[in-house]
């Protein structure tokens, strides 16, 4: 089964999020829970390294180092937005 591409709206819809669930980081991924589970390992594991403390609720992990791990910029995806008029400037 073929995961469904996320739009840039939806994206933007889940960064507006301060932490990021398995079934988040499922839908940024385009992938499977199993996968899932592994991105969000490999999500504390760069936390770790970088000398910070995971902060967070069990379970979840802060968005920014979701959105840093898939290299997704809120910025890119708003520009987009706007541009095709789907959003405006305020947002």
């Amino acid at each position: 089964m073929t995961k469904k591409s996320l739009t840039a709206k939806e994206i933007l819809e889940i960064a507006s999020h301060d932490f990021a669930d398995i079934n988040d980081i499922q839908r940024l991924g385009c992938c499977g829970i199993n996968k899932a589970y592994q991105y969000m390992t490999e999500i504390r594991t760069m936390i770790k390294e970088s000398g910070k403390r995971i902060i967070s609720p069990r379970g979840k992990v802060k968005m920014d180092y979701v959105l840093e791990y898939f290299d997704i910029s809120e910025q890119r995806l708003k520009r987009r937005l706007i541009v095709r008029g789907d959003i405006n400037d305020e947002w």
